[in-house]
């Protein structure tokens, strides 16, 4: 990957593009555009990140034309905007960021009958440590890490 492409990717980003957090609980990068050579150009910048282009989408008046787009999501996602983040503008790194912050959120929530996030070789490990120190060892939430604590001690 070539870094002029990566920096010619993130300014056509800037301009086209927006990062958010679905419904789906998916972050999720997408970009639209009414001509397809650029969504090409993105894609094979990005190799297999980004899978395909979509479209054409017909438009939805009389006045407009047809358009393609892209759509990544989860960690595709998030790498190909860790790639682009030295060449993004502050706006997008913003966007960006509280889009990850809140899918980051949903990753780390507690899931009932669940050990996949804090197995219990975590705890047993880390036995001598707080839950605090624990939960910034692991980049986990506190009240995640106190409630799979309690759990454990309760089982």
């Amino acid at each position: 990957m070539l870094n002029t492409e990566v920096a010619w990717a993130a300014g056509f980003f800037d301009g086209e593009g927006n990062t958010h957090f679905s419904g789906r609980n998916r972050f999720v990068l997408s970009i639209s555009q009414t001509a397809i050579e650029p969504l090409e150009r993105f894609k094979n910048a990005f190799g297999e990140y980004v899978k395909k282009v979509n479209g054409p989408y017909t438009p939805k008046t009389a006045r407009s034309k047809s358009y393609w787009s892209i759509s990544i999501s989860g960690e595709r996602a998030r790498t190909v905007i860790s790639t682009m983040r030295p060449y993004l503008c502050s706006i997008k790194l913003r966007q960006a960021d509280e889009a990850l912050k809140k899918f980051d959120q949903h990753l780390n929530r507690p899931r009932k009958n669940s050990k996949r996030l804090l197995p219990r070789e975590i705890f047993q490990a880390n036995i001598h440590l707080d839950n605090h120190t624990i939960a910034k060892k692991f980049g986990l939430k506190y009240d995640i890490v106190a409630y799979y604590r309690r759990k454990e001690r309760v089982s």
